[in-house]
């Protein structure tokens, strides 16, 4: 609860207020979210749909970035929605940055994020934000890059077209830990087709503007939401894939099969 000082004929009086109250009316009044127990509140509440209330508390760097690089808030409160309404236990967020996504998701679900990511500056600044919002038990962040570090065993993954070239005209566009470039994009988009192919039958699937490839066709779309700034899809995959040829044979012929009974329906 926030203690709020009021003033009456002279007198101080303080009143405890629920956070969530704090929250409408600092919104009201313009005035911003002072600490993150607040901000956990106010997304708890849903009454945090800016996004700012929730970046002040990222490092200035990547606060200026927040609109074009990481998770809205809208987005990740649906996400966690209906990972909840589905039972998943854990989901790992693939190119997960400043771990905005990881953080906000775990504040208003049930489920344990796991966060991996290839700048190891953005693993400590993600680290950060979990100590700072109070979620390091049912929040990590892993250093790596897809397809190099193996991913965690999950119920579901997370994916924000996570293999695009990131500047923050900062000390971070230096690291030389991570590889950028035309040539690794396409490497580890592959290996995300790959790695779903692969995954077990019943693994969940969640693109945010997608990934840059394609969804392999032992996946199904469940659920999309098109009010949000760019889609949010979630997929399961309900069987196993087929080896390459034989699924482009299988392609070819679901194609020819549509198309004979077209002929049908126009000769009758």
């Amino acid at each position: 609860m926030g203690v709020h000082t009021r003033y009456t004929d002279g007198l101080c009086k303080r009143v405890t207020v629920a956070p969530e109250t704090l929250v409408r009316v600092c919104a009201a009044m313009g005035a911003p979210i002072a600490r993150p127990g607040d901000a956990a509140e106010a997304l708890r509440a849903q009454h945090c749909s800016a996004d700012s209330a929730f970046d002040r508390f990222l490092p200035e760097d990547l606060r200026a970035v927040s609109g074009q690089y990481w998770t809205p808030l809208r987005v990740a409160t649906r996400a966690a929605e209906w990972l909840d309404d589905v039972n998943v236990r854990h989901v790992v967020d693939i190119g997960s940055g400043a771990g905005k996504f990881c953080v906000a998701a775990a504040l208003v679900s049930r489920a344990y994020f796991t966060g991996l990511e290839k700048r190891s500056s953005l693993v400590a600044s993600a680290r950060a934000l979990a100590d700072l919002f109070g979620v390091h038990g049912r929040v990590q962040f892993v250093h790596g890059a897809f397809g190099v570090t193996p991913p965690p065993v999950a119920d579901a993954y997370y994916l924000y077209n996570p293999f695009g070239n990131y500047w923050f005209d900062s000390i971070r566009d230096t690291e030389g830990d991570a590889e950028f470039g035309t040539a690794p994009r396409v490497r580890e988009i592959a290996f995300v087709e790959q790695f779903i192919r692969t995954a077990p039958v019943g693994t969940w699937l969640l693109t945010y503007n997608g990934f840059g490839g394609q969804m392999p066709e032992c996946c199904d779309l469940i659920r999309v939401d098109w009010t949000l700034s760019a889609a949010l899809r979630l997929w399961r995959k309900q069987r196993a894939s087929e080896p390459p040829d034989l699924a482009h044979q299988s392609r070819a012929f679901r194609r020819a099969s549509r198309m004979r009974k077209s002929r049908r329906r126009d000769v009758t």
